[in-house]
């Protein structure tokens, strides 16, 4: 049942209002529409009665104005009356009566039952079901048309490729008999080829004349030198004795040979110089024996024996191969200089009457080599397992240097002053209790390093004696006092280094020459005695003493080097006090950090590093700090240039790549800390920009050096740039969120950025984000003779510089450049991460390891670190500037 009221315009009395009303006699929906028409507003009741003399109950009532409509629909379940009332307030009543304007209202009423509701969407499925199934049966009878019209096709595609088939079996016959009058043919020129072959060889033979001549010409331009260095040679043929006998010096470093002919030097020949370093060569040819080779590298092999020395040499560089065991070398007699360093010898007996220079560091050495003459003016054993020096050293009375640290002797022998020769001593890195007094009667001697013992005191001097000694390096010792009467004796002393000993005091007034005073890490509550003094003092390192109000009273005019600087006299500013501290600390997206950077000139004349620290922005809403360290060489200018010019030439660039087209940059990822790379999109865009601006910054700053030849021509510097960022990732909505840290560290040369995880947890790990560029490295090396330079044996490019990439050198051949190696790491989770980028003057004496261990040891800020690493490189003899910069997060 189906109930419908309507109309559109129903006038509302102002009395009683207007009553539609209905019955209902089952389950039913109701659904109504109704709007004021003329008028302002109206009340709306909708009533439910059972039985007509039942007083109405509410369902549903509102109030609308004029001009709104209402829409409504109500479930009723229940049997009875409905009223639909309309009415009026009071005023609207007396309005209305007053104006004599009535109200119309326009409604709608629909009332159906919901059994009627169900028939319906019944009707409707059954509706839909039918048109499916027609549709269905459409769909069929076109398909079955289809699969008619297709076997159709078949049917005429399978006979005319019938028809084909015939027509290729009938060309397939022609095309037999054609190939046997072809064969007939190719037999026939075979023959006249044959004929033609035996005329060529002729010919060969005589070219081949007639190039030896032309190649004896150019060797003879060239001075007779023979360079097939970094060719990617994996054999070598042997050459015509007659083209071999013209040449003087053969280079063929820097390939894959695995062997050398035997004809390669001829019997008597007389070769002055064979280079063959850095392959995989295991021994040399027999033959060689009988040559006569000046001088022979094979450094960087693969050689597990010494091989047999070819007569008349007078230079051998065997070092850096697999040689182990015992080596015993009684030919040629000629032999002056012999490296054998950076392999696992175990024993080492020489009868060399000529020796004069012998490297044997680096091995497994357990006593001294066997038959060392009078001759040997300088000897390296270091870095081996030495425990006892015997009197056989004291036969090397010309020996001029002798090294013999990082070893286990507990004891030097007495009577040292039969070698009246010796000018420099390196003994750190031992077990040393004490030292012989003989030490001061070396007429010669100039340098003494002791350093990282176990000694006590100084021995006493023998009366009235003055020592020649000028550098005396006594770190990291037991030392308490040293006594006046001791420093009596070195009156010519320049550099004294008692870091890390127990010195409560230290009374310099015999040292009126001293420019160098490393006392750091002692007890002393105030300065050494008569410091003032030392009028050419240069360098003063007394941090990590207990001293509280310590002051120099007079400026020392030639100080260069100081710490603490808080010893300096108040109100007095030293402008030409180089700092050897500084330090920044700050916050990145709610993670602190310290960094903190220290300084030595160390044992080089003048400084040439320079550093810069500093934070900066890298990109909008994305701070940052930077750490550069540059070790300049030839001179401090291109490092000062850099340390100028890089921290400004990055946000600069930094900009441009935001502003401009995103160029493309790989970043480098690497396997080993939890620290790689991951990958997403926000991080790759944001770390892909900062490693474009480090790639242009290093570019502009680049072509500056190259447009003044004159300046930079032969003075240049590495640089090591560190950048700690964050990475900004956004919401759907564009809001930044919190992010993790990362490092983007770009280098070119030799100074090395190490980062280290957790050091002080048992599960501390360490990762390098530098690349080594120097000369020897086989890529580098491999690029370098691709590019038209050279390495030579000692590693240098071109014979001249030690490191392939820097600023500057300008005037050194295309494989020199300036192209950085980039690394970006992510400092992720709540770990804590020492980062550490120093120079090689750091690097060169401490390993990734050992580093750790020293920081791991340290207490206090960033700054603390870095001097603490810089004071351990001192303390190992490190012979360049050292500068160390150091982030804590």
């Amino acid at each position: 049942m189906v109930l419908h009221f309507r109309s559109e315009g129903q006038i509302v009395e102002p009395s009683g209002g207007l009553t539609v009303p209905l019955t209902i006699v089952e389950a039913s929906v109701l659904r109504w529409t109704w709007h004021v028409i003329d008028g302002t507003q109206l009340d709306f009741t909708l009533q439910h009665r059972a039985e007509a003399s039942e007083t109405p109950r509410t369902l549903w009532s509102v109030s609308k104005a004029c001009s709104q409509s209402n829409q409504q629909e109500i479930d009723i379940n229940e049997h009875g009356l409905l009223d639909f009332v309309w009415e009026m307030s009071t005023w609207q009543s007396l309005l209305m009566m007053a104006s004599n304007s009535p109200i119309k209202l326009q409604y709608d009423i629909v009332l159906m039952t919901k059994r009627e509701i169900r028939l319906r969407e019944e009707r409707e499925e059954r509706m839909a079901e039918k048109q499916a199934r027609e549709a269905s049966a459409s769909q069929r009878a076109n398909r079955i048309r289809q699969l008619c019209d297709l076997e159709r096709q078949c049917t005429l595609q399978v006979a005319s490729m019938h028809d084909e088939c015939n027509a290729y079996n009938a060309a397939l016959a022609s095309l037999r008999e054609q190939y046997k009058a072809v064969e007939v043919a190719i037999a026939e020129r075979v023959a006249e080829a044959e004929a033609a072959s035996n005329l060529a060889q002729d010919y060969a033979s005589e070219r081949e004349c007639l190039e030896d001549d032309a190649q004896l010409e150019l060797l003879a331009e060239n001075g007779g030198e023979l360079v097939m260095g970094g060719a990617a040679l994996d054999a070598l043929n042997a050459p015509r004795a007659r083209v071999i006998k013209a040449v003087k010096e053969v280079d063929l470093c820097c390939n894959r040979l695995t062997a050398l002919p035997e004809a390669l030097v001829p019997m008597g020949h007389a070769l002055k110089r064979l280079s063959v370093s850095r392959n995989m060569l295991q021994t040399l040819p027999a033959s060689w024996g009988a040559a006569q080779i000046k001088k022979l590298f094979c450094n960087g092999n693969e050689m597990v024996m010494l091989p047999r020395l070819p007569g008349g040499v007078v230079v051998a560089d065997f070092s850096c191969n697999r040689i182990e065991g015992e080596v015993h070398l009684s030919s040629p007699q000629t032999l002056q200089a012999l490296r054998v360093n950076d392999n696992r010898i175990s024993s080492l007996c020489l009868e060399l009457p000529n020796l004069t220079f012998l490297n044997a560091s680096f091995n497994c050495l357990a006593s001294l080599p066997i038959g060392l003459g009078s001759n040997i003016s300088k000897l390296q054993l270091a870095h081996n397992q030495l425990q006892l020096l015997t009197s056989e050293l004291l036969n090397c009375s010309r020996v001029i240097e002798m090294d013999l640290s990082e070893n286990k002797l507990s004891e030097l022998p007495s009577a040292l002053d039969a070698l009246g020769a010796l000018r420099r001593l390196d003994m750190h890195g031992n077990k040393l209790v004490s030292i012989p007094s003989s030490l001061y009667t070396l007429s010669s001697l100039l340098e003494l390093n002791v350093s990282s013992n176990l000694i006590i005191e100084l021995p006493t001097p023998p009366p009235s004696t003055i020592c020649t000694l000028v550098d005396l390096f006594a770190a990291r010792n037991l030392l308490s006092a040293i006594p006046t009467f001791v420093l009596d004796a070195l009156p010519r002393l320049h550099r004294l280094d008692v870091t890390a000993n127990r010195l409560q005091e230290l009374d310099l007034a015999p040292l009126q020459q001293l420019r160098a005073l490393m006392a750091a890490s002692n007890q002393m509550n105030e300065l050494p005695a008569h410091l003032n003094s030392c009028s050419q003092l240069q360098t003063l390192f007394l941090n990590g003493n207990p001293m509280s109000s310590a002051s120099l009273y007079h400026e020392l005019p030639h100080l260069v080097e100081l710490e603490p600087t808080s010893i300096l006299p108040s109100g007095i500013l030293q402008e030409r006090l180089r700092p050897t501290r500084r330090s920044e600390n700050g916050e990145i997206d709610g993670r602190t950090f310290e960094a903190g950077v220290a300084q030595a000139c160390g044992r080089r004349k003048s400084m040439e590093d320079w550093v810069a620290l500093q934070t900066c922005s890298v990109e909008v809403d994305v701070p940052a700090c930077l750490l550069c360290i540059f070790d300049g060489h030839g001179g401090d200018e291109a490092a000062e240039m850099l340390a100028n010019e890089m921290p400004a030439a990055i946000p600069r660039s930094a900009a441009t790549i935001v502003a401009g087209a995103m160029p493309s940059t790989e970043i480098t990822s690497e396997q080993g800390l939890p620290t790689i790379i991951e990958e997403r999109a926000s991080f790759q865009r944001v770390e892909a920009r900062v490693q474009a601006a480090l790639r242009l910054a290093f570019q502009t700053v680049g072509s500056s050096f190259c447009q003044q030849p004159d300046r930079f021509g032969y003075v240049g510097s590495t640089a090591t740039v560190a950048v700690l960022h964050a990475t900004r990732d956004r919401t759907s909505e564009g809001d930044a969120v919190h992010a993790d840290l990362f490092l983007t560290v770009a280098n070119v040369g030799d100074s090395a950025a190490l980062l280290l995880m957790d050091v002080t947890s048992p599960k501390a790990s360490c990762r390098w984000l530098t690349t080594l560029h120097r000369p020897s490295e086989r890529e580098e090396e491999e690029r370098i003779w691709a590019s038209g330079g050279s390495v030579s044996e000692d590693g240098e490019l071109n014979g001249m510089l030690g490191v392939s990439r820097a600023f500057g050198d300008v005037a050194l051949p295309p494989p020199h450049c300036y192209e950085p190696a980039i690394t970006t790491a992510r400092l992720a989770g709540d770990n804590s991460f020492v980062l550490i980028v120093a120079s090689d003057g750091l690097w060169d004496v401490l390993t990734d390891s050992e580093a750790m261990t020293i920081i791991a040891a340290t207490e206090g800020d960033a700054v603390a670190v870095a001097a603490a690493l810089r004071d351990e490189a001192l303390v190992r003899g490190s012979s360049d500037n050292i500068s160390v910069g150091v982030i804590l997060v």
